[in-house]
């Protein structure tokens, strides 16, 4: 198991477990960039589409753009959930893997900026997964370029084994369950909120999953 980088945990405001919700799911930096179409055909991606790419492609992408023009937030359907629900004041901690790098560390202090807390572990077979949507500035249109990097190489239940049983709900997204050592965690995790009496929510995600 990958060491945790910051599990704070707080009283809940609601129901009678400590936490309201729990989740599990991809943790992707988002890198958001508005620019012209011009940019995404000289790059060699279809417009409107989202692409899957390597490290290496994605970082020479994102170094055209100067910094002061991507905003960088978390990321990752579950991650989106949770934070939302902790920035709402519900009791929430979300379980994520990332790499041991700037963006892993820029992605646990958001996630915990928006929910007091996180069960996020990093390592260091692979950096940390990221998503670049450039928005066209005519209409809008989002072409994406998603690296997985180190999400789907989550190391194990982790702190889910003491958070789940104190939730009122645990929520994994449909994602995970695409393949990697985090669908092995997601049925776990499942299982286990079963034999706790924890409601499992499931965010079925895209179509083809």
């Amino acid at each position: 198991m990958g060491p945790s980088i910051g599990l704070d945990p707080k009283g809940s405001a609601f129901g009678s477990r400590k936490y309201d919700v729990i989740g599990l799911g991809n943790a992707l930096l988002d890198s958001l960039v508005t620019t012209d179409d011009q940019v995404v055909s000289a790059l060699g991606f279809d417009r409107g589409l989202m692409h899957v790419v390597d490290h290496g492609p994605w970082m020479g992408a994102y170094g055209r753009f100067p910094s002061e023009e991507v905003s960088l937030q978390t990321g990752g359907s579950a991650a989106n959930t949770i934070a939302a629900l902790g920035l709402m004041g519900g009791n929430a901690r979300f379980r994520g893997h990332v790499g041991r790098d700037d963006m892993g560390s820029l992605y646990a202090k958001q996630m915990e900026n928006a929910c007091g807390g996180h069960a996020i572990t990093a390592g260091d077979e692979d950096a940390t997964g990221k998503c670049l949507s450039l928005v066209s500035k005519e209409d809008a249109e989002r072409t994406m370029l998603t690296h997985l990097g180190a999400a789907p190489l989550m190391p194990g239940l982790g702190a889910l084994e003491e958070l789940i049983p104190n939730a009122q709900v645990f929520h994994v997204t449909g994602y995970a369950f695409l393949g990697g050592a985090i669908k092995d965690v997601a049925i776990e995790a499942i299982k286990l909120a079963k034999a706790s009496g924890t409601k499992v929510s499931i965010d079925v995600a895209d179509p083809f999953v």
